[in-house]
């Protein structure tokens, strides 16, 4: 592989390992909104130790975050399969792939 192929090939794994953060940190954020959330209904916001708990839920959260990306960059190489559709046409079929017709 050329210095040019694996370049272009890193920046792809870069890419796909960038929205695959992005997408795995909304789930995790999801987590700890959804706790709050929890607590607050329960037991609202104004009792003694809200903030502590409050406090607690989102380190948790954005430490979790933050050990996603440490591991995904150290410890794999992702690529992002890209999407493929079929669309069936009278007398034949059409193969679009990533944004362009194959």
């Amino acid at each position: 592989m050329s210095k040019k192929q694996q370049s272009s090939k890193n920046i792809r794994n870069n890419a796909a390992s960038d929205l695959l953060k992005i997408d795995i940190e909304k789930s995790i954020k999801e987590v700890f909104i959804s706790a709050l959330e929890a607590v607050e209904i329960r037991f609202g916001s104004d009792f003694e130790g809200y903030q502590n708990i409050r406090a607690k839920i989102l380190r948790v959260g954005n430490d979790a975050i933050r050990n996603l990306e440490e591991l995904v960059d150290s410890k794999y190489s992702i690529e992002r399969k890209s999407e493929s559709i079929e669309f069936k046409i009278n007398k034949g079929t059409v193969e679009y792939k990533g944004g362009k017709n194959v």
